[in-house]
């Protein structure tokens, strides 16, 4: 059987998770500008960002709606959660965050297919 490359959102959905994942973290500054805080990854299959900081964040897709809007985290813990079997495709996209007030640590925890 040739091993699926592709995006697993499709298969998460018919089989249920029935295959090997590891966690990827790390810990992103977050400043007035747009930065990538989640890389685009077809193979990822859920992802974690908290707002580690006492300013809140923006994050979006697309670099022109932040840093004055898109989903907002509260400051102090505010999170956003993404699974394939809620969020489908948009859980596997590039995802940018932005501080406007201050700079500020985001924590991202993502769970990969291998």
């Amino acid at each position: 059987m040739t091993e699926y490359l592709g995006s697993r959102a499709y298969e998460i959905l018919a089989r249920g998770n029935l295959f090997p994942t590891t966690v990827r973290e790390r810990v992103v500054a977050v400043g007035a500008t747009a930065v990538e805080v989640a890389p685009t990854n077809p193979r990822r299959v859920s992802m974690t960002v908290v707002n580690q900081g006492a300013n809140p964040v923006y994050l979006s897709f697309d670099t022109s709606l932040v840093p004055t809007s898109g989903v907002w985290l509260s400051a102090n813990g505010g999170s956003l959660v993404m699974t394939v079997a809620e969020d489908l495709e948009a859980t596997t996209w590039l995802l940018y965050a932005a501080c406007p007030a201050a700079t500020v640590n985001v924590y991202v925890m993502e769970i990969v297919a291998l």
